[in-house]
């Protein structure tokens, strides 16, 4: 019965590959001992409601810049006294607030401009409207609002700006026992960075890919258009 739930949700759900993957991910979640994950660009929860549904019962804090789903993020964690949110954006920008375009679906949201490529394949990605929002780097992050912990993860999805939130916390990535970033293969925001790119910038911090989940993609021909990468510390 739980195979054919899956295969349901699968089919229907735009989190279906990182829920197909749950169990492994939560095993290696397990198996680094992780007590505080970091979800940034949390969007309405998806992730962490995920993660406490296959078994993670220790600390979640959730970073989620769109206000109308920061306000569902909000209430989702609510009545969990180990889920936490706050209302940036996190990047290298040396600025106190930053504008954010608004996609139709809100989960498209990004500081970036969509591609045609993008725009063609998912019409929800199309921006609607932009908001002004408090901005932190990474390190500001860790500093101000975190209770840093010793078995930490870092979970980022931001569609296109995952290299600029890494790239503001060099002083805070050596914290993280495990990163999962969103990739993408091929250009779905102007100026952002590709993953041959991004596993680059992590392998000169000595971080290294545990394992890749499959995500979005051009369902008519079957190409890859992003992935999930989740990046261990290599301590040799």
């Amino acid at each position: 019965m739980k195979k054919l739930l899956r295969k349901f949700v699968s089919k229907f759900s735009k989190y279906s590959h990182i829920y197909e993957n749950a169990f492994d991910l939560v095993k290696t979640i397990n198996f680094y001992e992780i007590n505080l994950v970091i979800d940034i660009g949390a969007s309405t929860g998806e992730y962490a409601k995920m993660l406490r549904r296959f078994g993670y019962d220790k600390y979640i804090f959730s970073v989620e810049p769109v206000s109308k789903s920061f306000k569902i993020l909000n209430e989702n964690c609510s009545s969990d006294k180990k889920w936490s949110s706050k209302q940036y954006i996190i990047s290298k920008q040396n600025k106190n607030k930053i504008k954010i375009n608004v996609s139709k679906d809100f989960d498209n949201s990004s500081i970036l401009n969509s591609t045609e490529l993008h725009l063609k394949n998912h019409k929800g990605a199309e921006f609607f409207y932009s908001e002004e929002i408090d901005s932190k780097s990474l390190d500001q992050l860790l500093n101000d609002d975190v209770n840093i912990q010793k078995n930490m993860m870092l979970k980022i999805d931001t569609q296109g700006t995952e290299s600029d939130i890494l790239e503001s916390g060099n002083a805070s990535l050596d914290k993280f026992k495990l990163i999962q970033i969103e990739l993408s293969i091929q250009k779905l925001y102007s100026n952002q960075k590709l993953w041959t790119e991004v596993i680059q910038f992590m392998k000169e911090r000595r971080f290294d890919v545990w394992s890749i989940i499959p995500g979005y993609k051009d369902k008519n021909k079957s190409q890859l258009y992003q992935i999930d990468a989740i990046f261990y510390k290599n301590k040799s």
